[in-house]
């Protein structure tokens, strides 16, 4: 079949060999059937809100593992989210490829049903700041942060757990203190876990941020938010 992709790939890697997992807007399905057909998962589940889309999952997957969709071990639910999800039906859960925001509505919707998944690997393609807050409000701990390049792009893939101490019904997914506190903001934006687990490419994507934000600083009136961020990641750089 089709080779994954370096951010697929990256993604592949922080799911347990032996996890079955859902994977939320799926697209064309191919990280799924990449774990099948090399048997890392026992099953999966690909989801998209979008019929053409699941279709093209569909299609695939009777191109490149037919036998698997007979068997249920591949399964495809169009949906939003989780909303037709039964609770704690597979080990991993799968969000990639679309914006922070996005992910933390996603992740607010039902909070009960959101703990009751063992791990998430996240791929935010903007917002990553509000939606560690986002999981740090809702009990969700962030272990681990790697950094993988996409054509020009440096992604961060974000793997994270419930805290199943932390009653659902006490707390939200909510990304309202994002922006209170410049220092907190810029910690959220740039964690510390970027410099321990970020991998190889961390230097560059540091590097990159930094111009921006320096970029941003003089165009938006030298703001304390932005002056924290550029502090942050310095501080951050000088750690490599």
């Amino acid at each position: 079949m089709k080779k994954l992709s370096a951010r697929l790939e990256c993604i592949s890697e922080e799911i347990p060999d032996g996890a079955s997992f859902i994977d939320i807007g799926t697209d064309h399905g191919y990280l799924g059937i990449s774990r099948i057909v090399s048997g890392r998962s026992p099953f999966a589940i690909l989801t998209d809100i979008s019929r053409k889309s699941l279709g093209k999952a569909i299609m695939n997957a009777g191109e490149y593992c037919p036998e698997a969709v007979e068997d249920g071990l591949l399964r495809f639910v169009c949906c939003g989210g989780l909303e037709d999800i039964k609770p704690g039906s597979a080990d991993c859960v799968v969000i990639a490829g679309m914006g922070g925001i996005e992910i933390v509505s996603i992740l607010s919707a039902e909070p009960d049903k959101t703990k009751s998944f063992a791990k998430y690997i996240l791929q935010p393609r903007n917002n990553a700041g509000r939606l560690r807050l986002a999981l740090a409000s809702a009990g969700i701990d962030i272990k681990k942060e790697k950094l993988v390049r996409e054509g020009k792009f440096i992604c961060e893939v974000i793997t994270a757990e419930p805290d199943r101490n932390i009653m659902s019904g006490d707390t939200g997914c909510s990304a309202v203190m994002y922006g209170v506190d410049p220092e907190f903001t810029a910690e959220a934006d740039y964690p510390e876990l970027l410099v321990i687990t970020g991998g190889d490419l961390t230097a560059e994507y540091l590097e990159r941020k930094l111009k921006k934000e320096e970029r941003n600083y003089s165009l938006n009136g030298h703001d304390k938010v932005t002056g924290a961020r550029i502090a942050r990641i310095k501080e951050l750089a000088g750690r490599l």
